[in-house]
């Protein structure tokens, strides 16, 4: 009899219409917010990896210009 208690509960909950409303409600929310953080990530990420794009073109294009400073010679 105790352990066909939850059962019994269990059984009730899942047969009445407003709880599996809730239900729905609850996974259209967490889905929602899932693909809200997904969006935001992957925006994030590609406007990172534009930035350090931008970084890389910068380091080399400095670094070009100091190996031809170097090459030149000061002559007094």
């Amino acid at each position: 009899m105790l352990l066909d208690m939850p059962w019994y509960w269990c059984k009730c909950l899942w047969n009445s219409r407003y709880f599996r409303n809730w239900l729905r409600i609850c996974i259209a929310a967490s889905i929602g917010v899932l693909l809200g953080l997904l969006a935001f990530i992957a925006y994030d990420n590609a406007v990172l990896r534009e930035t350090q794009e931008k970084y890389i073109l910068l380091q080399k294009s400095l670094h070009i210009n100091n190996d031809e400073a170097r090459s030149v010679t000061v002559r007094f």
